[in-house]
């Protein structure tokens, strides 16, 4: 009758997942036509990212929704402030990159944001979808 959280959550990390093995998948053929072997490891790591990034908080949702409210929002949070955190620093990485170069730029740069927006529309069909309930019925007295 109703879904229920893990499974939407689970649903939502499983179709992440398979959207971005095929943003994967075209990003690093097209960047190994375009810029060589730079280039597929470009499209590689830009859609991993993009998972990783988008699952970790369906992970952390995961997780935290069998705990107190307040222990939720704490591991919800905390998640996203390891995001935060490994943006940053793998920003300042990507930025010395040495294979990084030429063509393999752009084919990273439109790896990532392909693979967020295809997360993005994953979830966004997947708790459309779903059917968990919004409010809890009384319970009779009996």
């Amino acid at each position: 009758m109703f879904d229920s959280v893990s499974s939407v959550l689970k649903r939502a990390l499983f179709f992440g997942f398979a959207a971005s093995a095929v943003i994967a998948l075209i990003g690093s053929t097209l960047g190994y036509l375009l810029a060589g072997q730079s280039g597929l490891a470009a499209g590689l790591i830009g859609a991993g990212l993009a998972f990783a990034f988008s699952g970790l908080t369906a992970l952390s949702m995961l997780i935290g929704h069998r705990l107190p409210l307040g222990a939720f929002f704490a591991v919800v949070m905390g998640g996203w402030l390891i995001k935060i955190v490994a943006f940053m620093i793998l920003v300042a990485a990507l930025q010395r990159a040495s294979w990084l170069t030429g063509m393999s730029r752009p084919v990273f740069f439109f790896a990532v944001v392909s693979a967020i927006l295809s997360n993005l529309v994953v979830d966004a069909l997947v708790a459309f979808r779903s059917r968990v309930p919004s409010i809890d019925e009384p319970k009779s007295s009996k």
